[in-house]
């Protein structure tokens, strides 16, 4: 074989190679896979509940959020207020088994020392944090769940009786 038909085989052998990797979804019982994201398209609320695989209460309000979605690996930190009647029934669905236990080291924060703040409104600074477990100012409970390919860890400020403030990061690996 000369050069040139060398490089003709291995130029379609690129093709078929980029041509087969854009099939590999497909081959997830035709099903999409759970946590792909769209490059360059900023997600809707409804995006990241399907990311994070969660479905939020109708009575969920001051919504925010932030979402790394492209490429294989999905990252979303969320923060929302629900009524404290609420929460029992979303932990369920999202997948929360058992009672959350009370927060008391800043390890056990989901999301801590990732500055969240700086992305997602009325997240509390590392510093808040910090100050809220140091001095016991808030009432923190939460649970971090993993599965395959699956990590969900979710923070629950009770400080409030009536309302909670849900934090949650959720992501694939």
């Amino acid at each position: 074989m000369n050069v040139r038909n060398l490089n003709i085989v291995f130029s379609l052998a690129v093709l078929l190679l980029l041509a087969g990797c854009q099939f590999i979804p497909a081959l997830n019982d035709g099903e999409d896979p759970e946590m792909t994201g769209t490059p360059g398209l900023t997600p809707t609320v409804e995006d990241v509940e399907k990311f994070a695989r969660i479905q939020l209460p109708e009575s969920a309000e001051e919504v925010q959020f932030f979402a790394e979605t492209e490429g294989i690996d999905v990252f979303v930190a969320m923060k929302f207020v629900i009524p404290s009647n609420d929460l029992e029934k979303f932990l369920i669905d999202s997948g929360y088994e058992g009672p959350l236990q009370r927060i008391k080291y800043l390890s056990e924060i989901p999301g801590y020392a990732l500055e969240l703040d700086n992305n997602i409104p009325g997240w509390p600074s590392d510093a808040k944090w910090e100050a809220a477990i140091k001095e016991d100012s808030m009432i923190l409970f939460g649970a971090k769940v993993s599965e395959p390919g699956f990590n969900r860890g979710i923070l629950v400020d009770k400080t409030n009786s009536d309302t909670f403030v849900i934090y949650l990061v959720h992501n694939s690996l």
